[in-house]
């Protein structure tokens, strides 16, 4: 290989893995958002973020990149790791639906089905409108072998989706029209 085709290898590997570590270097957080969302299973965006997010001291940051990672972890069947992220980030911010929701996710994905019903009703105690919470408690009561549980979570859950679409003027109730969504 003569020296100028050396130097232009050597060039191209030092340059193009400089961008990507750049980049990734720029915004940890929403690199780490971007593999949660994505469907990746591959948790390094989101180590680092942590990392990032640790050193900078600010406890919501961290704890949204626990959570992310924890969602990562789990997408990867590392359902202990993906726990353990989750309680991370409750333990920053005790209120974060996002980790309250997937903690008890992931304990209904590894059979602790009591203990997913708890977890979700610690996500109803902080979000009391989320018809989510409810619509995932019906997974939990039905594994339990509480079917009568399971429909009244269930009619919880339409209920609040019905009430957060009025408020939003996408749905009219049958007092108003036809009961259905709205144009």
């Amino acid at each position: 290989m003569s020296i100028h085709r050396t130097a232009l290898v050597l060039l191209l590997v030092a340059t193009l893995p400089g961008h990507a570590i750049g980049a990734a270097a720029q915004d940890p957080a929403a690199d780490c958002y971007r593999s949660a969302a994505s469907g990746s299973d591959e948790p390094l965006a989101c180590d680092l973020a942590v990392q990032v997010a640790t050193r900078t001291g600010d406890s919501r940051a961290t704890a949204a990149a626990y959570t992310n990672r924890g969602i990562v972890l789990a997408r990867g069947g590392r359902l202990e790791l993906a726990l353990k992220d989750h309680d991370a980030a409750l333990a920053l911010q005790p209120q974060l639906l996002p980790a309250l929701l997937n903690r008890a996710h992931v304990l209904l994905r590894l059979g602790r089905f009591a203990d997913a019903l708890r977890a979700y009703d610690a996500a109803a105690a902080a979000e009391p409108d989320s018809s989510v919470v409810y619509l995932n408690r019906v997974f939990a009561q039905l594994a339990l072998g509480n079917p009568s549980g399971a429909e009244t979570d269930l009619a919880q859950a339409g209920a609040l989706a019905a009430e957060q679409l009025r408020r939003q003027g996408r749905y009219r109730d049958s007092a108003a029209g036809d009961g259905m969504p709205g144009q």
